[in-house]
């Protein structure tokens, strides 16, 4: 059997680079016991999941319950995205009611957008020197170029540099 309704509602809040997910369960009125599932996204990390929760790591399947009283619950847990991901991911859930299944409504989806580029460049005279400043992501390669005239002539490479801290 399954259920209509928004009787299983999750909420995703953003933490910084985490997630936090927030399921809320209210059982039909005579609910004698149930069980809460959530299936999370592949090669996320979960952390802080709340009581009576546990995680099967290898199908992905974060469970709470068997719960005996019937009772509305709200459970939780941080979803942390893997290194680098970008884009976005769904997650899937339910309530397994004694003798029904209802599907988890509200939130499903998680969005990571890639971060701005900010580098920047600043150049400064210091004692008849010119210094070149790079304001950028560590890791990542820069190169820099230079001309005697900036409306025509060719551009000579000073070099690439790999920023090893920021500024550099």
């Amino acid at each position: 059997n399954t259920l209509g309704g928004s009787v299983v509602s999750r909420q995703i809040t953003r933490s910084g680079t985490n997630f936090l997910v927030t399921v809320t369960v209210v059982p039909p009125i005579a609910t004698p016991a149930y069980i809460v599932e959530e299936f999370v996204p592949t090669n996320f990390t979960v952390l802080n999941i709340s009581s009576f929760g546990s995680l099967d790591a290898a199908s992905g399947r974060i469970d709470w319950g068997i719960f005996w009283d019937g009772l509305t619950r709200t459970v939780s847990y941080t979803l942390v995205p893997p290194p680098g991901f970008t884009g976005t991911t769904t997650i899937n859930g339910s309530a397994l009611f004694f003798g029904a299944t209802a599907t988890t409504g509200g939130d499903n989806q998680i969005t990571v957008v890639p971060p701005h580029d900010t580098t920047t460049l600043g150049i400064a005279q210091w004692y008849g020197f010119y210094v070149i400043t790079i304001n950028g992501t560590v890791g990542s390669s820069y190169r820099l170029e230079a001309a005697t005239n900036l409306l025509a002539g060719p551009w000579e490479s000073l070099g690439i540099f790999t920023l090893p801290r920021t500024p550099y």
